[in-house]
């Protein structure tokens, strides 16, 4: 199980800060640039999932997750998934087998009844296939690897309507 992703200690682990404060501070930097912004389109998609399909997030974030649960509060999302799984507090990043058993523990569901959706193909796609999951990537058919074989490629999340 254990590869290069494996430990991987939180941001604020490195940081050698004498004063407390400072090292707060740059935490709280670095974890409000991971954020990134979720359109409101987006959010009105998760919602419409959410109400038939148990849905989880994995993301790979190096800052404190307190920012992000608070952030996913904030746009109403924390609800919607049943299980949140954050690099930073999980000591892993994709593509760790780790972080996908995570998610499924927390969703309460095996392997061979999950889909795992991602655009990064070498974190998300070969990380969730290490764990048996079935895959959609999201990409161009023609940027996957010559080795890889997600199950379903999409150009857009929103092309997902098809789990309807």
């Amino acid at each position: 199980d254990l590869g290069p992703w494996d430990p991987f200690p939180p941001y604020g682990d490195f940081l050698e800060l004498a004063d407390p404060e400072e090292k707060s501070r740059v935490e709280a930097t670095v974890a409000e640039h991971e954020l990134g912004v979720v359109p409101d389109s987006r959010v009105a998609w998760l919602r419409h999932l959410a109400r038939t399909h148990r849905i989880g997030l994995v993301s790979d974030i190096w800052g404190p997750a307190g920012r992000l649960r608070a952030h996913l509060g904030e746009r109403e999302l924390g609800s919607l998934f049943g299980a949140v799984v954050i690099s930073s507090e999980e000591g892993a990043v994709k593509p760790s087998p780790r972080l996908f058993r995570a998610a499924l523990d927390r969703l309460g569901c095996r392997s061979s009844s999950a889909v795992f959706v991602g655009d990064s193909f070498e974190r998300d796609i070969v990380g969730a296939q290490t764990c048996g999951l079935a895959t959609v990537w999201i990409g161009q058919r023609s940027e996957i690897p010559e080795d890889g074989n997600p199950d379903r490629v999409i150009e857009t999340v929103e092309a997902l309507s098809f789990l309807d």
